[in-house]
Order: C-alpha cells, then sequence, then structure tokens
C-alpha cells in the first residue's frame, strides 16, 4: 500500500494514538496492523531496541487454497537481526 491512501493513513493514525506511550511489537502486530489490515502480501514490525524482525507472509492470490490469510492475519516469524548480520557471508566460486 502506498503512503496516499487517507481512510488508511487516519485509521493508522487512530491505532497509534490508541497504542501512545505503550507501544511493543506485540502491540503493533496485535492493535495496529491487524485492525489497520495493513499487509495483505506481508507485515513486518521491526523492534529497532532490540534489532529484532517479526515478519508474516501472506497467501498466494493466485492460489486460493495455498495459505490461510493476508500477511497481517498470518503467524508472524521472529528474526534476531544480530545473528543474522553476524552471519558469515557465503563464499563464492568463480
Amino acid at each position: 500500500m502506498d503512503w496516499l491512501c487517507p481512510s488508511y493513513q487516519y485509521r493508522l493514525y487512530q491505532q497509534i494514538m490508541s497504542q501512545y506511550g505503550q507501544i511493543t511489537p506485540g502491540s503493533t502486530i496485535q492493535n495496529i496492523t491487524a485492525v489497520v489490515k495493513a499487509g495483505d502480501v506481508h507485515a513486518a514490525v521491526y523492534d529497532l531496541t532490540d534489532n529484532i524482525l517479526y515478519l508474516a507472509n501472506g497467501r498466494d492470490l493466485n492460489k486460493p487454497d495455498a495459505g490461510p490469510k493476508p500477511g497481517y492475519q498470518c503467524q508472524f516469524v521472529r528474526l534476531d537481526l544480530n545473528i543474522e548480520y553476524a552471519r558469515e557471508q557465503p563464499t563464492t566460486f568463480d
């Protein structure tokens, strides 16, 4: 979704304000993205304090039986980006 969607922008504003002062990754997933319905293809929530990424992927819309729901309704996966950034890059063979 692009940024020029007034109905979504206002709904996002309302949800952020309702959570103001108590926003956590969990509350963002449950009370912001799920309510606003932001993230049909995928939803990503970044915790920049702890370098954690929460990511959920939606189903393939061309395969209606392939998955359950839009991204914001799916299970989120937690990735510790400190671990991911510390991984050695694979070597390539020329």
